[in-house]
């Protein structure tokens, strides 16, 4: 026994033995990791057929509804028809009420064409209007000022009614005295008069003005005539004589007051505060004198 089993035939063999089972045992490990691998794999797919299965349930609830959908919007699209039908007949209605208003429409552009030179009318007629307007706006806004610098007055007038019958009595003597005044003053333009005419005879005879060396020494004396004050818009008669009174006696003069101989004049005078500025009597007499 021991000679067999050291013969090279004996080996050989009991090696081949050994390898065949060796195959055999890998081969059946092999084949039961595989069957374990199909059965998850067939358990993985009988997931996912459940899962299918799920899915074709819902899709068949889903088609369902699409179904009563359906239906539901074959009967809206009924529906819908029946207004269409409805929907031409206005319209057809529409049509021939818009070719009436058609042919109204040509008859009103016939006279709209007739109607059109006199709107180039009144449209020139509204143009000076607002011009007018806007004229008369400044007026008004001007016109308020003083009608509430008057009713600051009036509050002061009020007070001056109740001296009034002390004051007539002083009326009657100051008319006294203006007629008085006033003869004086005729005496006194006689008097001017003959003076202005002794100047003109002594100016020069190209017309330059003169320079007089009398006691006085009036140095560039110019004769000028005074000019009618009141043309300027606010400046009353009264204003007048009291400007006359102190030396202001033409257009020229006014125009040349600043701010402050402005606000001096209105003292004199006795307005409410800044009516010569607001009234612009200085661009009234400038306007006077380029005129």
């Amino acid at each position: 026994m021991q000679e067999f089993t050291q013969t090279p035939a004996f080996f050989w063999l009991f090696w081949s033995l050994t390898t065949a089972f060796g195959v055999l045992v890998g081969w059946w490990i092999r084949m039961a990791i595989h069957e374990r691998k199909l059965e998850n794999q067939l358990e993985i797919r009988d997931q996912e057929r459940q899962h299918l299965a799920h899915q074709i349930e819902q899709l068949h609830a889903g088609q369902n509804m699409k179904e009563a959908d359906l239906k539901k919007a074959e009967l809206d699209l009924a529906r819908l028809q029946t207004k269409m039908e409805a929907f031409d007949r206005e319209r057809n209605l529409h049509i021939n009420a818009v070719e009436s208003a058609a042919r109204q429409m040509q008859q009103f552009q016939k006279q709209t064409d007739g109607f059109q030179s006199k709107i180039q009318v009144f449209e020139e007629q509204i143009l000076g209007l607002r011009t007018r307007n806007a004229y008369l706006t400044g007026e008004l806004n001007q016109r308020r000022e003083e009608i509430n610098a008057y009713k600051h007055l009036n509050l002061d007038f009020i007070s001056l009614q109740k001296n009034m019958a002390g004051l007539e009595e002083a009326v009657s003597e100051i008319e006294n005295e203006k007629n008085l005044a006033e003869h004086e003053l005729e005496m006194a333009w006689v008097e001017i008069e003959n003076l202005q005419t002794e100047l003109i005879e002594k100016l020069p005879p190209n017309g330059q003005n003169c320079v007089l060396n009398s006691e006085n020494d009036f140095e560039n004396f110019r004769v000028a005539e005074a000019d009618d004050l009141k043309i300027i818009n606010g400046l009353t008669p009264f204003a007048e004589k009291i400007l006359k009174e102190n030396g202001v006696q033409n257009f020229e003069e006014i125009a040349n007051w600043d701010a402050q101989k402005m606000q001096e004049m209105n003292a004199l005078l006795g307005f409410y505060p800044r009516k010569i500025e607001k009234e612009n009597w200085v661009g009234q007499a400038k306007h006077l004198i380029a005129v």
